[in-house]
């Protein structure tokens, strides 16, 4: 699954630039389990809030963008990142 990750510096009127584009992990053409695939998705859902929680600490404000999802998942310094069944560690 793509993920995009737009942001600004907070208190700006600038546009939000993209600031990281994932690809995911990618598929071998082998298939997987359902407890495989979970632990991938759970993997990246990870992987994106560490990224995103790294953008919040440096005073950058903005949105994540995930492929087929037109929802735009927010964040700021003061306003945690959240995301439907994203595992945080």
């Amino acid at each position: 699954m793509k993920k995009y990750i737009y942001g600004r510096r907070i208190g700006t009127a600038e546009e939000y630039s993209l600031l990281i584009e994932s690809q995911g992990v990618l598929d071998s053409g082998k298939k997987h389990s359902t407890e495989s695939l979970q632990k991938q998705h759970d993997f990246e859902m990870r992987n994106l809030c560490r990224n995103v929680d790294i953008f919040r600490e440096k005073g950058v404000e903005g949105y994540v963008l995930l492929e087929g999802d037109v929802t735009r998942y927010k964040f700021s310094p003061q306003e945690e990142f959240q995301i439907p069944n994203a595992t945080r560690h």
